[in-house]
């Protein structure tokens, strides 16, 4: 039928930019028409018009309609529906098609696509129900939109996860059960590992600032290059103390008592009793204190883990 018609504008001489149009006007006779009739040529064969088709002539049956110019076989041919036969007399070959061929049956139905959540691992903690069901195989476009889903989350999730761990910092908390300080905490686990991470060194470097010594973590080396007062040094064996503990995980994520710092600068040679109280109090925006003089806990805050972690590796270069 396109074929036809596009023939039947080729006769009517219709100008370049009318032949949209005719070619669309044509189509949209021969479909009302059935097939049946052809668009017909002017008299004076410089421009195509179409016979009127009225409201009898499109509601009429096809044995009533007038015969078109052109002579064409009966509807009986291939395509019955469509009211028109092969095309020998416009010059192409007839179509020569199978009867039973699968073509002339309606589509089939095709499986409705699966639109299937993102495959990343956020969004499967968020809402375990949006987990990709393995049994359900699709290899058309949803497939591939969703792989491209997939790896753009895995990498939001990412690029999410580093942004984190540099604004809190690479400090990880061992869960553990609260001890009893009046043993030796940790004798028998290895700390080194974890502030090895925290600090981002070698674990055999460690020795030059802390020591394992009866199953108890301490400072190691000299006492003075802590700082240049006694209140520096005291105030930084603290940090370190603290900030060991907290990373290797023997502080339990509890609150340290002041009998496990009291007796490392004692240790140290650091102690003075009248003023160890006012030391430790010029690190108050580094520890969170709690009660006071024996009974105090001391904790730090993320500002003292950072200031500790300045210090440390300060103390690695210099030995």
């Amino acid at each position: 039928m396109l074929r036809r018609a596009a023939a039947a504008v080729d006769r009517s001489g219709v100008s370049g930019d009318l032949r949209a149009v005719a070619f669309t006007t044509a189509v949209d006779l021969m479909l009302r028409t059935g097939g049946e009739h052809a668009p017909v040529l002017s008299d004076g064969g410089e421009a195509g018009t179409f016979p009127p088709v009225g409201p009898a002539a499109r509601t009429a049956l096809p044995a009533d309609r007038p015969a078109s110019g052109l002579d064409h076989p009966s509807t009986a041919g291939p395509f019955p529906a469509a009211g028109f036969g092969p095309t020998e007399d416009l010059g192409d070959p007839a179509w020569d098609l199978d009867e039973s061929a699968e073509h002339r049956g309606w589509p089939q139905p095709q499986s409705p696509r699966v639109l299937r959540p993102v495959n990343s691992a956020p969004s499967a903690r968020t809402n375990p129900r949006l987990a990709v069901r393995s049994d359900i195989e699709d290899d058309g476009y949803s497939s591939r939109a969703n792989r491209a889903a997939d790896r753009a989350g895995d990498r939001a999730a990412d690029r999410a996860a580093e942004w984190a761990a540099a604004r809190r910092g690479p400090e990880r908390l061992v869960a553990v059960t609260p001890r009893t300080w009046a043993t030796a905490p940790g004798a028998s686990e290895e700390p080194w590992g974890s502030i090895a991470d925290a600090l981002g060194v070698r674990p055999e470097l460690l020795d030059r600032v802390w020591e394992e010594r009866g199953g108890k973590l301490q400072l190691a080396g000299d006492p003075a290059r802590l700082g240049r007062t006694r209140a520096q040094r005291v105030g930084t064996a603290a940090v370190l103390l603290l900030a060991a503990l907290r990373w290797s995980g023997r502080d339990g994520g509890e609150p340290v008592p002041d009998a496990v710092v009291r007796a490392e600068v004692e240790r140290l040679g650091l102690l003075d009793t009248g003023n160890y109280t006012k030391h430790l109090a010029g690190r108050r925006h580094l520890l969170s204190t709690t009660g006071s003089g024996r009974t105090a806990t001391y904790k730090l805050r993320y500002d003292g883990l950072e200031e500790a972690r300045v210090i440390a590796r300060a103390l690695l270069d210099e030995a």
